[in-house]
This record gives C-alpha cells, sequence and structure tokens, in this order.
C-alpha cells in the first residue's frame, strides 16, 4: 500500500503559541506535547517550539526521556505521578516530578524537583484539595527534595462558570499558602482561552498548541497546524448493485467508478465512520462508501472517475473535516488526531 501523510506547519505551531501566550501578559509557558504532541511527533515539535517556550509538559517518564534524546534541554514536567522504580529515571534524565500524594515522595531520590498536583474536581491524578494539609505535612518531611511548584486541572472551564468557581475556590488558598517562591499554574488550553482568570505564574496550552479551540469551534485566532492527504492508489468499474468491501454493506448506485484510499484504520481512519465522511481532491467532494478496512478504503466517483494517483485530503489545516469526524463518531478532535498512526509520515513545512 502506497503511504499517506500528514503534513504539519511549523509556522502555525509558531504563530498559536505567540497567540496564547499574548493571553497571558508575563506568564511563563508550559508547551504540552504528550501523546506524540498530539499526534503532531513529539520531537520535532518540541524542536519548533523550545525558542519561544520556557518549558514542556508530557504525561509518561518515557516521553520526557525521549525529549532528552532528542536534545531538549528545558525543563520537562511529567504529569503521570512517579511509579515505584522511576526515581532515577527522573533523576537521570532532570525531569520534574507531579507529586499527588504522600506516597509520590517516597518513590523520588534525594535531589529531585517536583511540583504538587492538587486535585480541584477534574478527580484524575492529584491530591484531593481537603486533603493538602497532609501533603503539606509530608512535603515537611522531605527537605531533600526540590519544591518547584503547585498547579490544578480545571475540568469545566469550556462548559461552564460554576464548576469552574468552584475549582477555582478551592485552589486559591493553597496557591497563597503554598505558591510563594514557586511556581504556580493551572491554565491549561480551555482555562487560557475561555477564562480570564487563574493565570498564576504559567499557562500550560496543550490542544490549543495545534490550532484545535477547546469548544471545536472554527474560526477565531488559531490556525490548525495539520493536514492529512493520501493518493488513490487504484481506480475501478462497478456496476450497478454490487457490493464492495466486507459485507457489502455498500452496494454502487449506478454504474460508475470507485477509487481505493490506501488509509484504514490502523492509520487512524475509524471503522466506525465508515460510510458516513467524505474526503476531498481539488475542489471535489468524493464520499467514502463501504466499510473501512485496516489498511484502505473507498470512495465512490460516480460516472467521473479520477485518476490513480489523484490527491486525497482526509482533513486539512481548516480543521472542517476533522470536526466533522468528531461530531460524527460523539467525540472530539483531540482523540482522533492523536489516534493518526504512527506509519503516517509526518513531514514539516516552514521549519
Amino acid at each position: 500500500m502506497s503511504h499517506s501523510i500528514a503534513r504539519i506547519d511549523a509556522e502555525a505551531l509558531r504563530h498559536n503559541l505567540r497567540h496564547l501566550r499574548s493571553l497571558a501578559p508575563g506568564c511563563s509557558t508550559f508547551a504540552v506535547v504528550k501523546a506524540d504532541a498530539y499526534g503532531h511527533g513529539m520531537e520535532a515539535v518540541a524542536d519548533i517550539l523550545a525558542p519561544h517556550t520556557e518549558r514542556f509538559a508530557v504525561a509518561q517518564v518515557a516521553e520526557g526521556e525521549r525529549l532528552r534524546r532528542a536534545g531538549i534541554a528545558h525543563p520537562i514536567l511529567v504529569f503521570a505521578p512517579p511509579r515505584p522504580g522511576d526515581g532515577p529515571r527522573y533523576r537521570a534524565a532532570g525531569l520534574i516530578a507531579a507529586v499527588c500524594g504522600p506516597e509520590s515522595l517516597e518513590h523520588l531520590p534525594p535531589g529531585t524537583e517536583y511540583h504538587v498536583n492538587v486535585d480541584t474536581g477534574m478527580r484524575r491524578a492529584g491530591v484531593a484539595w481537603d486533603r493538602m494539609e497532609e501533603m503539606r505535612t509530608a512535603m515537611g518531611k522531605r527537605p531533600d527534595l526540590e519544591y518547584t511548584g503547585l498547579y490544578t486541572h480545571f475540568a469545566t472551564a469550556e462548559q461552564g462558570a460554576e464548576g469552574f468557581a468552584l475549582q477555582s475556590d478551592r485552589f486559591g488558598p493553597w496557591a497563597d499558602a503554598l505558591g510563594r517562591g514557586v511556581l504556580v499554574h493551572a491554565a491549561n488550553s480551555g482555562t487560557l482561552m475561555c477564562r480570564t482568570t487563574a493565570r498564576y505564574d504559567a499557562i500550560r496550552p496543550g490542544i490549543a498548541l495545534y490550532g484545535i479551540d477547546p469548544h471545536e469551534e472554527q474560526g477565531g485566532e488559531l490556525k490548525p497546524a495539520m493536514t492529512w492527504t493520501t493518493a488513490l492508489i487504484q481506480v475501478k468499474r462497478i456496476r450497478k448493485g454490487e457490493g464492495l468491501s466486507y459485507g457489502w454493506a455498500w452496494a454502487a448506485p449506478a454504474d460508475g467508478w470507485y477509487g481505493v484510499v490506501p488509509v484504514g484504520y490502523a492509520d487512524g481512519l475509524p471503522r466506525a465512520l465508515s460510510g458516513r465522511i467524505s474526503f476531498r481532491s481539488g475542489g471535489r467532494v468524493v464520499p467514502q462508501v463501504g466499510i473501512i478496512t485496516m489498511d484502505a478504503c473507498m470512495v465512490w466517483l460516480g460516472d467521473d472517475p479520477l485518476p490513480a494517483g489523484a490527491e486525497i485530503v482526509l482533513f486539512d489545516a481548516e480543521a472542517a473535516h476533522l470536526r466533522a469526524w468528531a461530531h460524527t463518531l460523539g467525540t472530539i478532535s483531540y482523540e482522533l488526531l492523536c489516534g493518526v498512526g504512527a506509519r503516517v509520515e509526518r513531514r514539516y513545512l516552514n521549519r
């Protein structure tokens, strides 16, 4: 099968970071590059953004180690709590641990830098806001560690003011009590773009760096960075009533032509989108038909065939198709971007 290409516009990434920083003057930035930079390629994205950010954030120790091997020297925060046996890896790679309870401190060797994650309502990893006094006591017993930051993550910044205010009220007293002399941060993409408070000392943009509004809306100042394309590998005739792909779930409505696209669910094109989406070729819309298979899918060309080798745009830098896919699946663009597979070649423009 021929391959497909995800083209990443480096200038769009830089533009998005500049815009997001402009929303919080005076704040430093953690550029969040977890999950392979939301499918955009972690090492390359970090290299592109390194001159324009003070810090990076990842989800796992292994991701931080990858950045170090790629030559990234910035401070790197690891969101997942340290596990038994991970402590030496933090020290060896110079990573910042996210302490999510007194037990997290037990896994860290002397000299390790850490931030405390206060769970104010996201209910993922973190120290529950009403157990922070216990956390403060445990911190006092480990003066050999380097406490340098305090943070939380807002669960409802995009959806409503009540939940955001509740989390802010839970975090604020601890920011006052434990935030002196350390870095305090709370503004993820949704908080940064949808609220005017909770800026503190640093911001942590994630999905917005890649040009996707956390509201899943089109327009605005963000520029989607990824365009995913491929090319038809074969164009074939089909008669009216004949089926194609598994189960013959689709039958040709008339005599005509269809094209074979070398992208399937192993590449990140969800099988659940079968027969529910369209692609583009030039100015033409071509509907996807039949079941999406592991390595390929088909498009209906009717009585006006395209040549083999014609470019097919799965989604483009306007991200309209991406949002449509997410809406069809009842999910969000984040999931689809993260799902663009490893065998899809990444190419970087305007580096």
